[in-house]
């Protein structure tokens, strides 16, 4: 485990096992649900990055009642037990100055802080833009930020794709749209020629990513054949809930464009309100940060208990307690007083900011029939894969998402189930993502995940050279936000780490200490860095 490795050496000189009392030895091993005295000598020193608001505390379900997200101590334990030290740092949009100050003095950082959490109402405009400006400043001092803004934002967003087509987890023909006239064109030639996958930027759950089959005439041929006329018909299955819905190609291309109440789209059963090419995205928030990414199930352990969630689980699926807000208030934490001063409340109004030109998407994509079959989740902590989750679609059903599943089946990183699928895409894809992303000077996510779908492959040898049909594994996206270690779940919505079993204590540190071990191997290697910032 990782306490015992922690307990392996060095033996000798500054910040020596042997300085330690043994009875903070045995605090180490033992369950311990507040944050570990900081080692004396840490090898570096680590901030974890959190926001809690401070005026409407529903905004809150992924805090405990002190003020922090559930699983922050577990993973500033994970860190110092790996021999470095790691506080809980509350950000606070407005103490701009002392932020800046407080911060320079870390090595690396581990954000927290869910994408949209600093554009609430109440928060100060712009509050994202001037957070992720001072990560990236960061970032280029050579220090890592995990994950920083444009790994968010790139890996996040659903044209992240398009840039991964070529490699072999990736669909060569993947097209995306970045306006309204080229989603009209185009999707009226990919869908006469074959069923599409189409899939808005913004989305969660399976909200927003519609299966889409032509049902009035045979599809063409060929691939531009022809383009489908305005009173074709299709079918249509969204993903968030699998229900169908058929309407013609104006009012499918009408919903996408401008939205379910527009004049031609017809009326729709889903309760999105559509229009993916307006500023929000058809989504419920447009802000600064928001790459509208589905962190939601995201990892599951051997025992069948989740390993990781994204916060988002916790606001869609927790009630709302009355006294909720009651319970989440900012406590000084004892390891880092300094940091932990109450956050005042800010009243000036909050503000929408229009995305980056290309945020404003729509990712159309071949159906793959396979996808039956389920989705298999890679969980990773930077480049070490930690779990292999099978999620299978309940009967009837093609979404592997929430609810909609039978009983995921979970597996071992070494598995010979997926041997062939990890060893593709861990040793010919993982070295490659970066470049394929344009993000050769950010580090790997400390923790993410991605969602691969099966499809039959004729050109692929097998060990004897011979070519027959395998299955080839294309991923259908990445998760990287603010992914969550949800054994600790129970401690969320104003709850308190007394509130995990202690066997999911136990599985949470596990995923935690691996995490910890990759921070200080990253800061000790600096293989995070491009050889040109190199220190």
């Amino acid at each position: 485990s990782g306490a015992l490795r922690w307990l392996a050496g060095p033996w000798h000189g500054p910040g020596s096992r042997c300085a330690l009392a043994m009875s903070e030895i045995i605090d180490r091993l033992a369950r311990c649900d507040t944050v570990l005295p900081q080692p004396s000598f840490p090898k570096f020193k680590l901030a974890h990055i959190g926001f809690t608001h401070h005026g409407d505390f529903s905004r809150n379900r992924d805090k405990t009642r002190d003020g922090h997200r559930y699983d922050s101590v577990g993973i500033c334990n994970g860190v110092i037990r790996a021999g470095a030290s790691c506080v809980r740092f509350p950000w606070d949009p407005c103490d701009l100055e002392r932020m800046r100050s407080e911060l320079s003095e870390f090595d690396g950082y581990i954000v927290r802080i869910n994408p949209g959490q600093l554009s609430y109402p109440g928060v100060p405009p712009g509050a994202q833009k001037v957070f992720d400006d001072l990560m990236d400043h960061f970032t280029r001092e050579g220090k890592p930020v995990w994950s920083s803004p444009a790994v968010q934002k790139t890996m996040g967003a659903k044209d992240a794709l398009v840039k991964i087509k070529y490699l072999s987890c990736g669909l060569i023909d993947t097209k995306c749209y970045y306006d309204a006239v080229e989603f009209d064109i185009g999707f009226r030639t990919t869908a006469a020629f074959q069923p599409r996958v189409l899939k808005r930027n913004r989305g969660s759950a399976g909200e927003g990513v519609w299966l889409v089959w032509l049902v009035s005439t045979p599809y063409c041929a060929a691939l531009g054949d022809r383009t489908l006329a305005d009173d074709d018909v299709l079918e249509l299955m969204e993903m968030c809930d699998n229900h169908v819905e058929r309407h013609t190609v104006k009012e499918v291309v009408a919903f996408c464009v401008r939205g379910a109440s527009s004049r031609d789209a017809g009326t729709w059963e889903t309760t999105h309100p559509g229009g993916f090419f307006t500023v929000d995205g058809g989504g419920k928030q447009s802000v600064d940060g928001d790459d509208g990414n589905d962190d939601r199930e995201d990892g599951v352990d051997d025992k069948n208990k989740p390993v990781s969630v994204d916060t988002d689980d916790v606001t869609r699926s927790a009630s709302c307690a009355d006294d909720v807000g009651a319970k989440n208030k900012l406590n000084a934490d004892d390891t880092n007083s300094q940091t932990q001063s109450q956050q005042p409340a800010c009243d000036q109004p909050s503000q929408q900011h229009p995305p980056h030109p290309r945020t404003v998407h729509v990712v159309d994509q071949r159906l793959l029939p396979r996808i039956v079959e389920g989705e298999v989740r890679l969980l990773l902590v930077r480049d070490e894969l930690f779990q292999i989750i099978h999620k299978k679609p309940v009967a009837g059903g093609m979404s592997a998402v929430g609810t909609l599943i039978e009983q995921p089946s979970f597996y071992d990183p070494d598995c010979l189930e997926y041997a062939s699928l990890t060893r593709k895409f861990i040793k010919d894809d993982l070295p490659r993502l970066k470049d394929a992303l344009g993000l050769r000077t950010e580090p790997l996510p400390l923790l993410w995940t991605a969602d691969f779908i099966p499809m039959d492959d004729d050109d692929i040898d097998d060990d004897s050279g011979q070519k027959e049909k395998n299955t080839r594994w294309v991923i259908g996206e990445f998760n990287c936000s603010c992914v969550g270690v949800s054994p600790f779940l129970a401690a969320a919505n104003g709850g308190s780490l007394s509130d995990v079993t202690d066997a999911d204590h136990q599985r949470g540190m596990k995923l935690c200490d691996l995490m910890g071990e990759q921070v200080v191997k990253a800061l000790e290697s600096r293989d995070f860095l491009p050889p040109a910032l190199e220190l």
